[in-house]
């Protein structure tokens, strides 16, 4: 609100709220240098600096802040710690202007990223961030992608895949066939923009992941951008997807168990 840090501390402390506060304390300064200067021409200079740390007391305290605002989100804390340090070893308007600065950067970084978790199934059968919850390791994950996937993320959101699978980047195509999960389905209904190289992913997927069972979940507009080559089954939502997908495991495990008791049956000796 004022010119230097100190005095805006100690106005902020004062409860003023509006820029009016500068005007009533120049003319208090005035008043002081005009009449009282005489009277604090004898103190020393270690004295006036003693006062001007007093009244940085109360922002050197609010450096305890970072942790809250770092646990919020790892960006809001560096824009806090940019703006914070700008204004103490600058000055008040400059660290203002990188602190907005910062702020719009942040912004825009959010915009052009995607959000990606994964899903897992919890014992209760509900689907919910694996990285939060616990989650029962049934073989099957789900991939949700929110946001803009194009050209400047593919890298990004291909390596979260392969990371998500076990999979090293540097060996493709996978030979071994070992996933760390057998069915991976990839939800990007919530995909905001999708360009071709986006697009791309999903026919790079089915090419370097050989033996995966991958599904896929898209709205119509998207289907229609990714063609009509894919091997991997479309869905509306990815419940949808983890029905069809445990009907298939349940009935192939149902196809297993009658095929040993068959052979059991063969196999016992005729009295």
């Amino acid at each position: 609100m004022a010119g230097s840090l100190s005095r805006s501390v100690v106005q902020e402390a004062s409860g003023c709220r509006s820029m009016l506060t500068s005007v009533v304390s120049a003319m208090c300064l005035l008043v002081v240098m005009l009449a009282l200067g005489p009277l604090f021409q004898p103190l020393p200079v270690c004295v006036l600096a003693a006062i001007i740390i007093a009244s940085l007391v109360n922002i050197m305290m609010k450096i305890v802040d970072v942790s809250k605002y770092w646990s919020q989100s790892y960006l809001e804390g560096i824009v806090w710690i940019l703006t914070f340090l700008s204004i103490v070893l600058l000055s008040v308007d400059i660290g203002l202007v990188i602190g907005i600065l910062c702020s719009v950067l942040a912004t825009l970084y959010r915009a052009a990223a995607p959000q990606i978790r994964t899903l897992g199934r919890t014992k209760e059968g509900v689907w919910l961030d694996a990285s939060t919850y616990k989650t029962e390791d049934d073989g099957v994950r789900v991939i949700q992608i929110s946001g803009p996937m194009y050209f400047m993320v593919y890298d990004t959101v291909r390596q979260r895949i392969l990371k998500e699978l076990g999979v090293n980047p540097n060996r493709l195509p996978a030979t071994n066939n070992k996933y760390r999960y057998n069915m991976l389905i990839l939800d990007i209904s919530n995909v905001s923009y999708l360009d071709a190289k986006g697009a791309s992913l999903i026919n790079w997927l089915e090419a370097k992941l050989p033996g995966l069972g991958l599904a896929l979940v898209a709205t119509p507009l998207q289907k229609s951008r990714l063609g009509d080559g894919l091997e991997a089954e479309i869905f509306p939502t990815y419940i949808d997807a983890v029905l069809t997908v445990q009907g298939s495991n349940n009935a192939n495990t149902t196809e297993t168990e009658e095929l040993s008791s068959d052979n059991n049956l063969n196999n016992d000796p005729i009295v």
